[in-house]
C-alpha cells in the first residue's frame, strides 16, 4: 500500500490571511469601478431578494450580519436603508400573522374556505429603491381578499393604509 509523506493544504496561505477577505472586497468594488456603485447595487439586489417570491428563504439575521459587515467597510451611509428594509421584512410577518387573525374573526367567506392566501410584504416606501410596477386586473375574489386585508391593516396601524403592487411577487399555488 502506497501512503503519501506530505500533508498538502487544500486552502492556500493567503486565503488564511485576515487582509485576503480585503482583497476579495476591493476586487469586487473594483468590477463596479466604485463603491457607491458597489453599495447601490447590493441594495437592489437586497430588495429583489426580499420582493420576489423567494421571499420565505431570506434569513433577515444573516443578511443584518452582511449589512453591519459592509457598513464596517463603506462608512458612506449608502447602506442605512437596509436597516430600515430589514426590520420592514421584520414587521410584515408579524402584521402578516395579527391581520389573518384578525380577518379569521370575521365572516368574510373566502377566509372561512381557504383561510387568508396573503402574505404581504409592508414596506416604507422611502427607503427601499424605487420598483416600477405594471399595473395588473386581479381576480374579483382576490382583489375582495386584498380589500379585507386592507381594512384589517388600517384597524392595526390607523392612519395608513396599502398601495398594492401585486405583480411583483404575485404567486398563485
Amino acid at each position: 500500500m502506497f501512503r503519501f509523506k506530505y500533508k498538502f493544504n487544500l486552502v492556500p496561505e493567503r486565503a488564511l490571511r485576515p487582509s485576503h477577505s480585503r482583497d476579495l472586497m476591493s476586487m469586487l468594488v473594483s468590477i463596479y469601478g466604485h463603491s457607491e456603485l458597489f453599495v447601490e447595487e447590493y441594495v437592489h439586489m437586497l430588495a429583489d431578494r426580499m420582493l420576489s417570491g423567494q421571499s420565505n428563504k431570506v434569513d433577515i439575521e444573516h443578511e443584518r450580519r452582511y449589512v453591519d459587515l459592509l457598513k464596517q467597510r463603506f462608512t458612506d451611509g449608502g447602506l442605512q436603508g437596509c436597516d430600515v428594509m430589514l426590520q420592514d421584512y421584520k414587521d410584515s410577518k408579524q402584521l402578516n400573522e395579527a391581520i389573518k387573525k384578525k380577518l379569521a374573526q370575521t365572516d368574510f367567506p373566502l377566509v372561512s374556505t381557504i383561510g387568508v392566501p396573503i402574505n404581504a410584504l409592508i414596506i416604507s416606501s422611502e427607503y427601499w429603491p424605487e420598483v416600477k410596477f405594471s399595473p395588473i386586473d386581479l381576480p374579483g375574489e382576490l382583489k375582495a381578499m386584498q380589500d379585507a386585508y386592507t381594512k384589517a391593516y388600517q384597524t392595526i396601524k390607523s392612519h395608513r393604509t396599502l398601495h398594492w403592487s401585486p405583480n411583483y411577487g404575485l404567486r398563485f399555488d
